[in-house]
């Protein structure tokens, strides 16, 4: 199973994701974007899991929930990675609580580490709205992500739990479903 750890995003978030990604999809660059079922904000990427060891993996989450509290985060302006003027990932940034939410990520590393998984090198939480296919129209999609770029905050939103997700490539995109919801109980 390919799995993931996530924080979902509540509809108003979604909503204003779309807005944006569809100013951006106005340029005519060439981007595979995001479904809006698939958006969330990654905690961390484990990748293949044996189903023998997914128990494991969620009595460990449990556990780095437990030491988590909930916090609450924010939209904020668009950029890209690794950098503007080479976009290849177009996203939302994420404020707020971000040292919860870099404490919550810690202790999933912390608590995955016994089971083999490798601690995030760096973690940047974000919300990806699509990915660069080619350089095609990427001027007129620099131009817009500075724009948007200077949006102000967005309304808040509470994190209450965090959800292990397993991701299920076809040819159409990836399918997402909940594998466990682990409330935060810090």
């Amino acid at each position: 199973m390919r799995l993931f750890v996530a924080v979902a995003v509540p509809p108003a978030v979604v909503e204003r994701a779309e807005q944006v990604k569809g100013r951006l999809m106005g340029c005519g660059a060439d981007v595979k974007w995001v479904w809006r079922e698939n958006y969330h904000l990654t905690v961390k990427f484990l990748g293949e899991v044996e189903e023998a060891r997914v128990a494991a993996v969620v009595q460990e989450l449990r556990a780095a929930a437990g030491e988590s509290p909930p916090f609450v985060l924010r939209l904020l302006g668009a950029g890209a990675f690794p950098s503007l003027q080479r976009p290849r990932v177009l996203w939302l940034g994420v404020g707020g609580d971000v040292e919860k939410a870099e404490w919550l990520g810690e202790r999933v590393d912390a608590r995955l580490a016994e089971l083999g998984f490798e601690p995030e090198r760096q973690r940047s939480l974000h919300l990806t709205l699509g990915r660069m296919r080619t350089s095609a129209g990427v001027q007129g999609m620099l131009r817009l992500l500075r724009e948007e770029g200077q949006a102000g905050p967005e309304p808040e939103f509470e994190v209450r739990e965090v959800l292990l997700m397993e991701s299920r490539l076809s040819r159409e995109g990836p399918s997402y479903r909940v594998v466990a919801v682990l409330p935060l109980l810090g």
